[in-house]
């Protein structure tokens, strides 16, 4: 009789196939194309192998603690590496959003106020519409230490993604009880691109992902005992501060685990009432803020703290408009795992590797199938995440590999569960996929490292702050004008001059419209549309624009810093 495991893992090898074959012809990537045929055919090997013996044998090294703990600081020693080896090279230069968050941080440890004049804001208004805050406060510390750089605008993220490493091997453990389970995830959470991409961008909404699975761990564990309900909902709490999108998941989430808890008389009074009571002072703050923002009240001063009105609130990025142009859009973002933006994934490989998305579903095939069976709090909890985060996702304007970071931690918990499931009962299939998953690694850091980092320089501004010092000290008292083409060239102007943000308020001067874009301040002039040059002022441009015509009509000199030319 014809299993049906191997029959299942056969069609899941096909819907691969398949992925592989169509990412190829929108992609035309060889390398990836060979990549992951090699990967095909390595689990194909292992189904012809196929043989159900328990891997007994791998039990018993698991139940070593010697070669557990080889094994288990092996995977650390990989994440570690991968996430700190080039660390402020890659990606190359600093993204608009780092810079912002970086200096803001700078600017309050300095002088107690953010660059827009908010003294310690609850929400930093940052280009207008808002910036989450926890990142930047927990930036300060490093750079009271190392300084404002890029090692400091990246190393929060760095550890939260290390430690975020231990943390889904427990989660896992929760999960499965099995420490071979566990390992397979611990693996899964330290080798897929988007883990290791994000502990390298000093983004706000990047700690989201991380702070929800510290707090997932605890609310799972409270299931038993109501206790860590409390460790739970401060955990929660100080996630509402990592991510606008959090204020409607977490509320979500939480009710429909209450829901569960209610229902199954598991409700411990006096653990729920506490912990939500603090779960709701850390929502204060933000609920007078989204009060102040939708013109309910003013803007509210409390000692030194600010909850500000920003000068463009986006409520309109979640609502109806969008849903059913998002029913086509989810699965799409889904399978390709690509936004169109090269900042957020290598588009041939996905955030996830896509070519394991069948996989994922396999997961989630099992996960339901094992609450049917015998039921799992943990599974419900995140069928449950995953479910509010696809409900979101059809609400949100233009959603994104970054807006939509909620779904990647249940994401990853699927792909383990069905990993685990192919590999639990063969030795063959065990070497074999663990061979295709350091493949896929090995590519992965093969583009991330060159081709990539080379293509996101120019998004990331690479060369604009060496050139923005360059000019300054050839500048005197000379204007320094800046193309229109570069987009927010003032922030890495405080960050090189390490600039009061008094002195940025007090001389800049903005545009009219709603997001107040910086126009001058000193003697910065942005924005400038330049299609000469004088003999007087210094000009900065991007290496692009700096043409073959341009140059040759130029008497003057000048300098290239990597994307960048400072005309002097």
């Amino acid at each position: 009789m014809f299993n049906k495991k191997v029959l299942t893992i056969s069609i899941l090898a096909v819907a691969m196939l398949l992925i592989t074959i169509v990412t190829y012809i929108v992609y035309g990537s060889v390398f990836s194309l060979v990549t992951n045929l090699l990967v095909l055919s390595l689990l194909l090997v292992g189904l012809i192998y196929y043989r159900k013996n328990n891997l007994s044998k791998v039990d018993e090294v698991l139940n070593n603690k010697k070669w557990f703990h080889i094994i288990f600081w092996s995977i650390i020693a990989l994440a570690v590496l991968v996430r700190t080896i080039m660390f402020v090279s890659v990606p190359a230069g600093l993204n608009v959003d780092e810079a912002s968050m970086l200096y803001d941080a700078y600017s309050i440890l300095n002088y107690g106020i953010d660059r827009n004049g908010n003294s310690y804001p609850v929400y930093l208004e940052a280009w207008g519409s808002g910036q989450s805050a926890l990142l930047a406060y927990l930036t300060i510390p490093f750079i009271a230490i190392f300084g404002m750089n890029i090692f400091s605008a990246r190393i929060v993220l760095l550890l939260f993604s290390i430690g975020g490493v231990f943390a889904f091997y427990y989660l896992m453990k929760l999960i499965t009880k099995s420490r071979f389970a566990s390992l397979i995830g611990m693996l899964v959470f330290a080798i897929v691109p988007y883990t290791i991409m994000i502990s390298r961008w000093g983004l706000d909404c990047n700690l989201f992902p991380y702070m929800f699975l510290f707090s997932s761990i605890f609310l799972i564990k409270a299931n038993d005992n109501q206790k860590f309900l409390i460790p739970a909902c401060i955990l929660l709490g100080i996630t509402l501060y990592t991510y606008a999108i959090s204020y409607i998941f977490i509320p979500l989430f939480l009710i429909a685990i209450y829901i569960y808890w209610i229902v199954k008389k598991k409700v411990n009074w006096k653990y729920f009432i506490i912990s939500n009571i603090i779960l709701f002072l850390f929502a204060i703050p933000l609920i007078l803020f989204l009060m102040i923002n939708y013109g309910w009240i003013d803007e509210i001063h409390i000692g030194l703290i600010t909850i500000p009105k920003l000068a463009v609130y986006r409520a309109g990025e979640l609502g109806f408009s969008d849903f059913f142009t998002n029913l086509i859009k989810l699965p799409i973002l889904l399978l390709s795992q690509n936004d169109g933006l090269t900042h957020n994934s290598i588009y041939s490989l996905g955030v996830m590797y896509l070519v394991l998305f069948p996989l994922m579903i396999y997961g989630i095939v099992i996960a339901i199938k094992t609450i049917k069976k015998e039921f799992n709090f943990s599974l419900f909890a995140y069928l449950i995440a995953m479910l509010i985060g696809i409900l979101i996702i059809l609400l949100l304007y233009n959603p994104n590999i970054n807006k939509i970071n909620f779904i990647w931690i249940p994401y990853m918990v699927f792909l383990s569960i069905a990993l685990y499931n192919f590999v639990c009962n063969s030795k063959q299939t065990l070497i074999l996929t663990g061979s295709s998953l350091m493949l896929l690694f090995i590519t992965f850091c093969s583009l991330y490292f060159s081709v990539w980092n080379k293509e996101i320089s120019p998004q990331f501004n690479d060369g604009l702050m060496e050139s923005i010092s360059y000019a300054k000290g050839l500048a005197n008292d000379d204007l320094i004008y800046f193309s229109t083409d570069i987009h927010e060239a003032y922030i890495y102007c405080l960050i090189v001059d390490e600039e009061s943000p008094e002195h940025y308020l007090n001389t800049r001067q903005t545009n009219d419209d709603y997001y107040r874009k910086t126009l001058k301040y000193g003697n910065y002039i942005f924005e400038v549309e330049i299609e000469s040059v004088d003999n007087e002022n210094i000009y900065i441009l991007l290496l692009e624009e700096f043409n073959t015509e341009f140059n040759q009509n130029l008497t003057r000199e000048f300098k290239i810093f990597k994307n960048f030319v400072v005309i002097y």
